[in-house]
């Protein structure tokens, strides 16, 4: 909506002393090196404070401000220099700041959420060219008020600021303003003997101009126009998550304790990797971060909170794009707490010892001439106003509303601030970033169909269930509570994004867990909520072909995937657009609701949905199916089988290279290969079936020709045992059947073992048989054994993985996913079968998937990760049958 706001009176308003006694100050406040080392005079810092109403009058807020001013005199002072040495100095005149009164002709509802031209009419643009701060208050028709605030920067910083407009508040609401500590800005004085212990020419002066990384790539041809205000939301759940996730593991301390990193360390390591992912930076580039330090607690002796002025300098963690993606949460947040730690007295009195001898004023001159586009770009500045008192801003009717910071059009800048929301410990973050890069994200929910009318409607769906949560099933249990994501590449035509979301909303209606949550029961126990929340639709676009990207590198797989730090929703969808029309769809998924063969029956279900035609076959939702014998009979070590191989723990054999060398490849077997392979794995078979000698199977045979040329280019010693963890999926094995549509996870593992020296000299059939012994082992008395066991025997905190690595590998041993008989050429949502289909990209070292081929050949595509030194010989390997 169009709205305008007319103002109606503008006036310089000064300090209000009582008994018309001026308060005794200095004639002028001289500038401290930390507010030099901002000092611009078009700098001005502005924020904004909503409030519903009633409020306050304008004549009690003027008179506010003037009292006020009383103890900031610098407000309503000016700039001047000052004769003797030529230093600028604030002159303690009275002269007054700008005080504006303004209407707008609509409601605040009719304007919420503020679009940016809305923020840009608050702001009046209309200060003196020698006033430091400025007021405009906006009132609309229902009464509501916006009370823009700006000041200079090189006045006071941010927590001075906030000072300030907190003491304005309690003036207003009668209350006497505490005193200010202090005038002096000559605290910051060098020591008798100075100490430069760091590079401030190159960290304070320097990297002022943010952007000075040398960039791998060229800056994609976005301009000044593409540069958005952005507002996110974190709740409290899920900072919690993200916290959690940042401190495992917990960092030692120097002491031996262990230290969990701040909520925002955690938020900001999460921001930073989620920029770096959607800027889709080059693994070699260069990144960093400019994070506002506040220095009043952290010089010895601390300098009071109340000190009006600059006392903030700068933490610049830095990473390459390859190390801050490829590890986890918690090294991003490692880098950040180690920069800012730095920070400490010794660094502040060191920046004032070369302040007061190094720094000239003309060092202090940004040259803008090269920034043809306002980015910071490959890097962030970030502003925490976490500490703030916001909440205390009330000028006699309560907290505001909305508060949020108002800032130029820079992509790249971030600003954390506490959020009104909720119960007080939710955090908002605004951010700058390009228009293109701003995914419209969006929670999908079910649309379900009632045959008595004609519309849609959302709720839940009576022919599936009318139960409020789904238990989890012993298998549900075993599966990791993570994301794993599946790519599906589809050239063009391709259908809208519309039509896709359409889809996506029935298929949800058969498959309502998707668009739930994890909850606890009232036994205490995980359960998936069938709360319709929704899952996670977002829509991306790339400045390029589908060929031109072709063959993903790690940073493309990784920006088709969303970040799954801290996420709540159980599935997540991006669509990437192309500009020649070909479409990559991701779908994410947490396993614990569903193995991947459901995963992928409900990608059917949704394509079919598309091309309107009806959902078959159905889901079977009862996982309550899995009941315990009577009485129970425990034949297998399941402790040892299902849950001690879980845990990746290396103690004897070191991989001998490191996380940063873990590649993923593909290996394509052509039908002619294959059968070679088939062939000579069953030429010695022993085993004999109903009178004949049946050959191995395809994946048996494809398995042990892996399990040796992978134990080839490992060279393990020849004692060396080696293990495969294979999937098996329980649906046809069980007696009797469970359908294929059963909705959740079934899924055992056949674990085969051998030494190195006996895959390596035995014939191939002899480690066929080794596999296919295993495999056959994980029969239906094998899965009713488990479930006997996993419902009396298993507690949770047994399911919770043990990962004691030093390096993100199976070494010596590999995991096997064999997703050959999932039905991907049915995935079709009207315009065909994907021309690629990927597994989960995994950067652990030993991990295998077999997916049938889209070449049309009736091949198999092998996608392993393997260390990059041993790709030439695997290579040279993988196509050798002797």
């Amino acid at each position: 909506m169009s709205f305008k706001i007319k103002q109606v009176s503008s006036k310089l308003v000064g300090p209000m002393y009582n008994c018309h006694e001026p308060k005794p100050v200095p004639d002028f406040v001289p500038l401290s090196v930390f507010d030099k080392l901002v000092e611009d005079e078009d700098n001005h810092e502005a924020i904004i404070y909503v409030y519903k109403p009633p409020n306050p009058s304008n004549t009690l807020l003027e008179q506010g401000l003037r009292k006020a001013l009383v103890e900031y005199p610098e407000m309503a002072g000016r700039f001047s220099t000052k004769d003797i040495c030529d230093e600028r100095v604030i002159l303690l005149n009275d002269k007054g700041m700008r005080f504006i009164e303004a209407t707008a002709d609509c409601t605040l509802d009719e304007v919420i959420p503020f679009k940016p031209a809305t923020l840009s009419s608050f702001n009046p643009n209309e200060r003196g060219l020698d006033e430091l701060p400025l007021v405009q208050l906006t009132r609309f028709t229902c009464d509501s008020l916006v009370i823009f605030f700006s000041s200079s920067h090189t006045v006071a910083d941010g927590a001075s600021a906030s000072q300030f407009v907190v003491a304005w508040s309690q003036a207003c609401r009668g209350l006497q303003i505490p005193p200010r500590p202090l005038y002096n800005r000559n605290i910051f004085v060098p020591r008798d003997t100075p100490i430069v212990a760091y590079d401030h020419k190159n960290i304070e002066v320097a990297k002022r101009v943010i952007n000075h990384n040398e960039l791998m790539d060229q800056l994609l041809p976005f301009s000044a126009d593409d540069v958005v205000y952005h507002k996110a939301h974190f709740t409290p759940e899920f900072i919690a998550k993200l916290k959690n996730k940042a401190n495992s593991p917990i960092p030692d301390m120097d002491n031996g304790e262990q230290r969990p990193y701040s909520t925002f360390e955690s938020l900001v390591a999460h921001l930073w990797r989620t920029m770096a992912r959607v800027r889709g930076l080059a693994d070699l580039q260069t990144t960093e971060m400019k994070i506002s330090v506040n220095g009043r607690s952290r010089l010895k002796p601390c300098v009071p909170d109340e000190y009006f002025g600059n006392l903030v300098l700068a933490a610049f963690p830095q990473s390459r794009v390859k190390e801050l993606l490829d590890n986890s949460l918690s090294h991003a947040a490692e880098v950040i707490h180690q920069a800012i730690v730095k920070l400490n007295s010794d660094y502040f009195k060191s920046f004032i010892d070369f302040a007061n001898s190094d720094m000239q004023n003309e060092d202090l001159i940004l040259d803008e001439a090269n920034w043809k586009v306002p980015t910071l770009w490959p890097n962030l500045e970030v502003d925490s106003w976490l500490g703030f008192p916001f909440n205390t801003v009330d000028f006699g009717f309560g907290k505001p509303y909305i508060f949020m910071p108002l800032f130029g059009a820079w992509e790249g800048v971030v600003y954390l601030l506490p959020s009104f929301d909720g119960d007080g410990r939710s955090i908002d973050i605004y951010i700058t970033l390009f228009q293109q890069h701003l995914d419209i994200s969006k929670l999908i929910r079910p649309t379900f169909y009632d045959d008595s009318s004609d519309e849609d409607h959302y709720g839940r769906a009576s022919s599936l269930t009318t139960s409020e949560f789904v238990p989890l099933t012993v298998f549900d249990r075993l599966a990791e509570d993570e994301h794993s994501c599946t790519l599906y590449a589809y050239r063009p035509p391709n259908p809208s994004n519309i039509l896709l979301e359409e889809g996506l909303r029935k298929a949800l209606s058969e498959y309502p867990e998707w668009a739930g949550r994890f909850g606890i029961d009232d036994c205490g126990r995980r359960v998936i909520l069938l709360s319709n929340e929704g899952m996670r639709l977002i829509e991306a676009s790339t400045n390029c072909t589908l060929d031109e990207a072709m063959p993903f590198k790690k940073s493309t797989l990784l920006s088709f995937n969303p970040s799954y730090e801290g996420i709540e929703e159980l599935a997540l969808v991006q669509l990437t657009r192309f500009t020649c029309g070909s479409l990559v769809l991701s779908f994410s998924s947490n396993h614990m609701v569903a193995d991947g063969i459901l995963m992928s029956r409900f990608m059917i279900a949704w394509g079919q949905a598309c091309r309107g035609i009806d959902m078959h076959p159905c889901p079977s939702h009862d996982r309550n199916i899995f009941s315990p014998r009577v009485p129970s009979c425990v034949k297998f070590d399941h402790m040892t089988a299902e849950i001690t191989k879980r845990d990746i723990i290396q103690e004897f054999v070191k991989p001998p290279y490191s996380g940063d060398d873990v590649i993923q490849h593909k290996v394509h077997f052509s039908p002619e290969f294959l059968a070679k392979i088939r062939s000579n794995a069953s030429s010695l078979r022993s085993g004999i079936v109903n009178g004949e000698q049946r050959p191995y199977s395809t994946f048996v045979s494809l398995a042990a020709h892996l399990w040796r040329t992978i134990t080839k280019v490992r060279d393990h010693a020849k004692f060396q045992k080696t293990e495969m963890r294979i999937s098996v999926n329980g649906r046809r094995r069980m007696k009797p059947r469970i359908p294929d549509e059963f909705f959740g996870n079934l899924v055992l593992w056949a674990n085969p073992e051998a030494q190195a020296k006996d895959i390596l000299d035995e014939p191939l059939s002899s480690t066929a048989e080794t596999i296919h012994d295993a495999v056959a082992k994980v029969n239906d008395d094998y899965f009713k054994s488990y479930i006997d066991f996993a419902t009396y025997n298993i507690q949770e905190e047994d399911l919770i993985p043990k990962e004691n690595w030093s390096v993100p590998s199976w070494w010596p041993n590999l995991e096997v996913g064999c997703w050959l008989g999932y039905p991907f050429s049915d995935i079709d949502f009207g315009v065909g079968k994907p021309c690629i289909i990927m597994p989960p990209f995994h950067d652990w070292e030993g991990v295998i998937y077999l997916l049938p081929s889209c070449g049309g050949d009736e091949g198999i595509d092998v996608y392993l990760s393997l260390f990059q030194q041993q790709l030439g010989l695997f290579e040279k390997l993988c196509y050798s049958i002797d």
